[in-house]
């Protein structure tokens, strides 16, 4: 017997990291209902507890500084062995897009990115750059998160990560009267979380996919999942 359905939305999101709340946040940016789905008590998965850095060739913060780069310089970077080989096909529409998303998300969220310290993993390789491609999240204020903001992930590694990567990075910290900020992760997590919120998006923690409600020709009717008060149907 299957589920009784209990929430209904246009798009149902599994997982609460970067990914899974930027998709969140362009269905919901185009009027969709949204729901993201997390498994855990925590939001952000170990999106919240990275460094938060985010790779994105010819980016305008690069253009801004007066890095030149290109999406083909990047793919033939790409292609020579620079990542993401195993999945190839998706190569050219990550260089083709990843600038357009990044505006995107500091069009559609409070999210703001600088250029950080690090260089391509083989700069040494056709299409390879000392810098302009890897972006660092601007520190941000989580008391607008009100409740939420106990509910994003942090570090229980004695060190945070987020922390050794944002004293690298070119962004000030925050002083004293300015309160807490969150940097590296927690800053990318917190802002997207924000942005959704903001745009309606319905958030289940707690609450695991099991799997998905198929009808005929294979489509999509929605997704089993379990919270504690038992099973759910989301559609």
């Amino acid at each position: 017997m299957s589920a009784a359905p209990t929430d209904a939305a246009d798009v149902v999101v599994l997982g609460s990291g970067a990914a899974g709340l930027t998709a969140a946040l362009a269905a919901a940016s185009r009027g969709a209902s949204v729901i993201v789905v997390e498994k855990t008590a925590r939001l952000g998965g170990t999106s919240a507890i990275s460094g938060g850095t985010t790779w994105i060739p010819a980016n305008h913060h690069a253009a801004a500084a007066g890095t030149a780069d290109s999406p083909e310089e990047a793919l033939v970077y790409l292609r020579a062995g620079g990542g993401g080989t195993e999945r190839a096909e998706l190569l050219e529409p990550f260089v083709a897009t990843g600038a357009a998303m990044l505006r995107f998300l500091e069009t559609a969220s409070p999210l703001r990115f600088v250029l950080g310290p690090q260089s391509d993993y083989h700069p040494e390789l056709p299409g390879g750059r000392l810098a302009g491609r890897s972006l660092v999240p601007a520190p941000f204020d989580p008391s607008v998160l009100g409740s939420w903001s106990a509910r994003v992930r942090a570090s229980d590694l004695p060190l945070d990560l987020a922390e050794q990567y944002g004293s690298l990075s070119p962004v000030p910290a925050p002083s004293a009267s300015e309160g807490p900020r969150w940097i590296g992760g927690r800053a990318l997590v917190g802002g997207l979380l924000q942005a959704c919120l903001a745009r309606g998006v319905r958030l289940r923690v707690e609450c695991r996919a099991r799997r998905f409600a198929v009808g005929k020709g294979g489509r999509i009717l929605g997704v089993d999942c379990e919270e504690a008060a038992g099973p759910v149907r989301l559609e």
